[in-house]
């Protein structure tokens, strides 16, 4: 499907600057993004056509202004949508790597335990000493 009849479909009855959609368009805002987020991420962050091109149409939808000005607005939007995305990535990344240690009842670093290991006495019961019988937990 080829890039204009995308735009019509995505965009449907609107006046549609020359030269948007063009294919040279779609690779310079590639490159573009690509020089914005290597200022910040070591690896060079590659956006493939298709989203570009979403993003291109929503921008279209919501404002039409001269080629340059829609642009810079993709650029930005996809640019803001990674960074986004990248420190939920990380968040979600730290809560797993710490997962485990925060599900410990006892911590032998710090010598903390979330619990009290004294035995619970319960009544006499059926004739037995210390039937039953727990440990207390703290929930914090």
């Amino acid at each position: 499907m080829s890039t204009i009849s995308t735009a019509l479909t995505l965009v449907p009855n609107a006046n549609i600057p020359i030269g948007y959609f063009d294919e040279d368009n779609i690779q310079f805002i590639q490159k573009k993004i690509v020089e914005v987020l290597k200022r910040e991420f070591k690896q060079e962050i590659l956006i493939d056509r298709a989203s570009i091109i979403r993003v291109m149409s929503r921008v279209l939808e919501e404002r039409i202004e001269p080629v340059v000005k829609m642009n810079q607005r993709v650029v930005m939007t996809i640019c803001n949508e990674f960074r986004v995305h990248q420190l939920q990535v990380d968040k979600h990344l730290k809560w797993e790597a710490h997962y485990f240690s925060s599900q410990q009842l006892y911590d032998p670093t710090v010598e903390i335990s979330r619990y009290d290991s004294q035995n619970i006495k319960l009544a006499n019961r059926l004739g037995w000493d210390k039937v039953g019988g727990s440990k207390r937990f703290y929930f914090t």
